[in-house]
């Protein structure tokens, strides 16, 4: 257990004790230590216990200690509590006494397993295997083994495939007997409770549930000393045991844990010397990608933690998983009101105000997040704050378990909130694109990574007996919101996802409840039959082949095209989306086939040898791990005549350019019931040949851009592949290389990000360079020591040639310009040795060749590496400057603050010797000083040292867009294009009168666009030159003419809500954070914020088009009244936006600026009154436009919304003093 502070006072602090007359029995004190010098000299002696027993250990000043006292050494602790000067009093007079009531008398203990008692382990066990063998759902898990030879048994509850994990692991500590026994409650209640709530998350996860995980400590417990804590290997002569909860081999030893065997927090002679822990997480790790949730159960102390444990930083997704806490204890207390605290097991809890727990390095909960990525992982210390301790009565454990579950099952389900409201900019929603006959909704993910990505659809399910499709696409699922593999990552966030597991559900359903080998949809067709095949049902080329009119068939295509609910709603989705989609899949089973349409004999696609080349290409990246090999064609040719297909639909239909149906495993060995131990490789391999085609499937589709390059060969054989990207034939040519060093995954990403965005993106300042500039882009310079990291060592960093003892080079101290001369090594075992001889490595030596064959086009050329923040300049022998130093450098610091710009990082620029290290041997040293290209840079990207090689993957969009930025200010600067002589103009959007009475926002939003088409003022013809301007001088046209001729102080839309109310109030109803706070549910209150987001069809029309201008955009205001405020967000939350600090800079002089026109008096900082759902948090939060302001126009109120028109030229020309300043500042920055 991790103590803390302030719980379950006794009586009044004292410092003299009185005895009780019971002279012999062991006292349980509570310690309040109230300084530093006091927790250290409790820590000393927790160290050093001599027969104390500390059930709650000390944390911090103010924080309580609980320690077990025997009889003869309760003078001696008064004695060093006095010495120490601190509180203390008894908490409990006799712990023998509470010890001898905590399981029911011998009469009353019942002979069959419940939870009205405590068992030994052997009891638990045999109720376990009773449970598996008489439960279909359960099966035994063999976990792990002891020290002292038992197993360590728990079981799996699954109800269907590819449910997502949870784990839960309790009695880790053995003294905890509340844990097993909750433990062994939840697993009863999963398999019998007719409960709902209980029954939902039984059925849809699947459940690993490990009782004791500490069965010898646990047995010992029983047998002799009820206290006992940790494992019962021998340490030394004397003491035995480590604490298994400090043994995880995740920053093991590095706090809160004892280097004293005989202390009971003893954290082992290293990191899993304990064969408990080392076996139980090999276990964890064969099932770690299943999991979603982990759970630790302990006791005591009524407290929900939070990793980690070895720090105070708090983890990437610390504020979700304290949203999913508070949710789950205020469910906990609804039953019994039992209260508990919720916050970091290091740290500050949120709700209760005091410290909830310390350091505790090297425990579960740390480890599975730390290095298995699992990112909702939570620590339950049980019932109760101290009053009985460890020793609850068996009289609790029914309660604690029931109010426990309830706590799990709203966690989980918060979980699942989450995952898709709270990702950023609603990067994750749920989607509902049909419904089915029997009334079901089709529902699926839209996982939208960057909005002018392409998309891609997937279906999987149409025909219900295939199951391992919707197995698999929820796998890929998973993969892309979870995966922190970097080319996984690159690949899948260069796209916009649809995804649809099950086009069936009612077939689905049928298939687990009725008939396992259905097909087909559930309507209604004649006396004796049901349903359509899907699959012939859809309006392309209908019953022209392949099907039947027959209804008792399989293939039975309906009574006419889209006459199935299931294909007519899905269909009218995916043409609501058609315009976005570049790739269309159909996920299906078995045969081992990937099909092209069309599914007819009387044509085949215009672009058919382009899509073949695409199939063969994922084909064969499908094979790579499994060997499984699939067969690729067209659908006739490989498979029958299918007219009346989805994919067919798709094509010949919206003209979606690749489309493909998967037939997955195997080939009829199973067939249709495929294992569901090959859910998981055929998810992989799936989702291989997705990803590893990436950059072949981006030259196809961009055909005459694009050209697959071979950069060189490695010693293990692989191809050193990249793209050339070339708009225009004699461009100036920049060559990317990224992946040198084989573990800065870093580099690749931000490489893969960069080339598509050459691709994709819309920005103005990136086409330029896209296309006026040749691209030669290699992601990974070291493909065997990438992949090495990915298998076998996450560290590694050189190729992996053989030696006589080591293998390896580092590749960037190989290559043949000044080798060997300074920062290098001949040893073969050192990370920087250099080879045998320059260009050794066949990496180098085939890749020099290649930047050889293209030297005369390459102006450029970029190394990324990582990690420290540096922008480096050749070379890196010594300190003597390139001939162009000077220019370098220049360039080099405007690249660094075009970099810093987007999130605030902050690089340091410099020749290599000076600001980093010697090196020789380095590719961009080769390239300037053999090759002669002009401008050669190597970043050192992200970060400083934090998460060093090991960055998480939530920062290579970041990276790479504040990467991109500074490569775009090098290219400008180095004047190579003869195109565009400076960069793109900033682009500014205006709105007005969203609220309909506030007339003078469009009087004032007219005054300024005249004043840019006809003021000759040097600074107003400045900005009007130089910025490209969006102007809407009113957002809400039926309002602002109700208000005309009907109701001055109309402030909504005019849409219908019930016989008496009209209209939403449009500045509450866009879809970032919609409802949450200033608005009303009411539609007749003048803040209603309609029945969801995006309900005005104002509102949707006009986020489209700033959605479709948003690459564009720099500067954003929207213009109301009255208040004289300048604001800027957000409006939803009291926290800072995250440029808080120039937002408020600028906003500050803005307001200065209009105040020296005519003396009005602004005030600015973020939005005052709470307001969700408004343009600025919607553009700043969604979009991400940098520099985002909204003005509360003339004046205080004396006139309000009714401000006098000879105030309109005032307003007018003081607000564009201020817009002249905020541009002004955003041109600057």
């Amino acid at each position: 257990m991790v103590a803390k502070g302030d719980e379950g006072k006794g009586p009044e602090f004292k410092m003299a004790l009185r005895r009780g007359p019971n002279t012999t029995s062991y006292y349980l004190f509570r310690v309040v230590p109230t300084t530093q010098d006091q927790v250290d000299a409790l820590r000393d002696i927790e160290d050093q216990p001599d027969g104390l027993n500390f059930w709650a250990g000390p944390t911090q000043p103010n924080g309580t200690v609980d320690v077990m006292v025997p009889p003869h050494k309760i003078a001696d602790f008064e004695d060093m509590m006095n010495i120490i000067n601190a509180n203390y009093v008894v908490f409990i007079e006799d712990v023998q006494k509470l010890v001898d009531s905590e399981r029911p008398s011998v009469e009353a203990r019942s002979a069959s397993f419940g939870w009205n008692d405590y068992y030994r382990i052997d009891q638990i066990y045999s109720w376990l295997e009773e449970v598996a063998r008489t439960h279909p759902a359960a099966s035994l898990i063999h976990a792990g083994r002891t020290f002292e030879g038992r197993q360590i048994l728990g079981l799996k509850i699954s109800y269907r495939n590819n449910n997502p994990g949870v784990f839960l692991e309790g009695g880790i500590h053995a003294r905890e007997w509340i844990a097993p026994a909750t433990l062994t409650f939840i697993i009863n209640q999963l398999l019998t409770s007719t409960n709902t709530a209980i029954r939902n998350v039984a059925e849809n996860f699947d459940w690993y549930i490990i009782p004791s995980a500490n069965p010898d400590g646990y047995e010992f417990s029983h047998t002799n000393d009820r206290m006992w804590r940790k494992t019962r290997s021998p340490s030394n002569i004397l003491c035995r045991g480590a604490d298994p909860n400090r043994n995880w081999g995740f920053q093991w030893n590095t706090g809160g844990s004892s280097s004293l065997a005989c202390s009971d927090t003893f954290h082992g002679s290293s990191a899993f010397s304990e064969i408990e822990t080392r076996t139980l997480s090999e276990y964890i790790s064969t099932i770690a990608s299943k999991l979603k949730v982990y759970v630790s159960i302990h006791s005591y102390m009524q407290m929900l933690l939070l990793p980690y444990g070895f720090t105070r930083t708090r983890v990437s997704n610390y504020d979700s998983l304290l949203d999913i806490g508070r949710k789950s204890i205020a469910s906990l207390a609804t039953r019994y009101g039992t209260q508990y605290s919720v916050g970091n097991v290091y740290g500050v809890g949120t709700i209760s105000l005091v410290i909830v727990a310390d350091v505790a390095s090297g425990s579960s909960v740390d480890w599975v997040m730390g290095v298995h990525g699992i990112s909702n992982a939570f620590i339950y210390e049980l019932r109760d704050t101290g009053r009985n301790g460890f020793v609850l009565p068996a009289s609790e454990i029914i309660p604690t378990g029931q109010e426990t579950l309830d706590a799990l099952i709203t966690l989980i389900y918060a979980w699942l909130d989450e995952m898709i409201s709270a990702n950023p900019g609603g990067r994750v929603q749920g989607i509902t694109v049909g419904s089915t006959y029997e009334g079901r909704e089709i529902r699926g993910l839209k996982i939208t990574n960057n909005v002018n990505n392409p998309s891609i659809f997937i279906e999987a399910g149409i025909h219900a007996r295939e199951w391992i499709s919707p197995a698999v696409t929820t796998y890929i699922i998973d993969a892309i919101l979870y995966s922190t593999n970097s080319t996984v990552r690159s690949a899948v966030d260069a796209y916009n996802w649809y995804i649809v597991p099950s086009s069936n559900p009612d077939g689905y359903e049928f298939t687990h409840t009725g008939n396992r080998m259905w097909r087909k949809t559930r309507s209604r067709g004649s006396l004796l039959c049901h349903g359509a095949d899907p699959n012939r049902n859809w309006g392309y080329k209908w019953r022209t082949g392949g099907s039947s009119s027959n209804q008792c068939t399989d293939t039975y295509a309906g009574a006419s095209a889209f006459s199935e609910v299931e294909t007519r709603t899905i269909a009218n989705y995916v043409t609501s989306i058609a315009s976005e989609l570049k790739i269309y899949l159909s996920i299906h089973s078995f045969s081992q086939l990937l099909l092209l349409p069309y599914g007819v004999r009387t044509s085949v696609p215009s672009n058919y040898n382009t899509l073949l080349n695409i199939g063969q290409k994922t084909a064969d990246a499908l094979a790579v791990r499994y060997g499984t090999r699939y067969t690729v064609g067209n659908i006739v040719d490989l498979l029958y005549v299918a007219s009346g297909s989805s994919v067919d639909w798709a094509m010949g239909v919206h003209g979606i350019p690749i489309a493909f149906v998967y037939e997955l495993r195997d080939l009829g060995q199973h067939g249709f019931i495929l294992p569901a131990d090959q859910i998981i490789p055929s998810g992989e391999e799936t989702l291989d040949s997705l990803i590893y085609s990436w950059l072949n499937s981006l030259s196809l589709m961009n055909t005459g851009i694009v050209t697959p390059i071979v950069a060189g060969t490695t010693y293990e054989g692989r191809q050193i592949r990249g793209v050339k990207i070339s708009y225009k034939s004699n461009n100036p040519g920049v060559f990317i290389e990224a992946g040198m060093h084989a573990r800065e995954w870093i580099g690749p990403a931000t490489a893969t990000y960069i080339l598509n965005e050459l691709l994709t993106s819309k920005d103005r300042n990136i086409r330029y360079i896209a296309q006026n500039f040749d691209w030669y882009i290699v992601p990974s310079a070291n493909p065997d020591g990438y992949e090495y990291t990915h298998t076998t060592n996450r560290l590694w960093r050189k190729t992996r040639s053989g030696g006589s003892v080591c293998h390896g080079v580092d590749p960037n101290r190989n290559f043949g310009f000044h080798w060997m001369e300074g920062g290098a090594s001949s040893n073969s075992c050192l990370e920087t040795h250099a080879g045998q001889s320059a260009f050794s490595e066949v990496e180098t030596r085939s890749m020099a060749w290649y930047i050889w064959s293209i030297s005369r086009k390459i102006q450029v050329y970029i190394a990324f590496h990582s990690y420290s923040q540096l922008l480096l300049i050749p070379y890196g022998i010594d300190s003597e400057r390139v001939s162009n130093y000077q220019q370098l450098l220049k360039i080099g610091h405007k690249m660094a603050a075009s970099l810093a710009r987007r999130y605030g990082t902050r690089y340091t620029v410099g020749n290599i010797v000076d600001i980093l290290y010697v090196v020789s041997g380095s590719s961009m040293d080769w390239v300037k000083g053999s090759v002669g290209v002009p401008f050669t840079y190597t970043y050192e990207l992200r970060d400083q040292g934090r998460y060093g090689f090991l960055l998480p993957a939530n920062h290579i969009i970041p990276t790479g867009q504040e990467t991109l930025d500074s490569i775009v200010t090098l290219l400008h600067e180095t004047r190579l294009s003869p195109g565009e002589p400076t960069l793109c103009k900033m682009s500014n959007m205006f709105h007005a009168g969203i609220h309909a009475c506030e007339w003078i926002g469009p009087a004032t939003v007219l005054y300024i666009l005249n004043e840019l088409l006809t003021s000759n003022n040097t600074e107003i013809r400045d900005i009007a030159d130089n910025f490209d301007w969006y102007i809407v001088p009113s957002a809400n046209p039926d309002g602002y003419e109700y208000s005309h001729t009907t109701d001055r102080l109309w402030r909504k839309t005019r849409s219908e809500y019930n016989s008496t109310c009209y209209g939403v109030d449009p500045n509450r109803n866009w879809d970032f954070h919609w409802g949450e706070v200033g608005t009303s549910p009411d539609p007749c209150n003048r803040m209603y914020a309609g029945p969801g987001p995006l309900s005005e069809v104002e509102i949707r029309g006009l986020s489209q088009y700033i959605t479709s201008v948003a690459e564009r955009l720099d500067v954003y205001i929207s213009f109301h009244s009255y208040g004289q405020l300048l604001m800027f967000p957000y409006g939803f939350t009291e926290d800072p936006v995250d440029n808080y600090d120039t937002l408020s800079n600028i906003a500050e002089k803005a307001a200065n600026s209009l105040t020296s026109v005519h003396g009005t008096v602004y005030k600015s900082g973020p939005i005052i009154n709470p307001a969700s759902g408004s343009s600025l948090d919607w553009v700043k939060g969604v979009l991400n436009v940098t520099f985002t302001f909204a003005f509360e126009l003339r004046d205080n109120g004396t006139y309000g919304d009714l401000l006098p028109a000879n105030l309109i030229i005032p307003s007018g020309e003081e607000t564009l003093a201020s817009v002249i300043t905020i541009l002004q500042q955003a041109r600057g920055l």
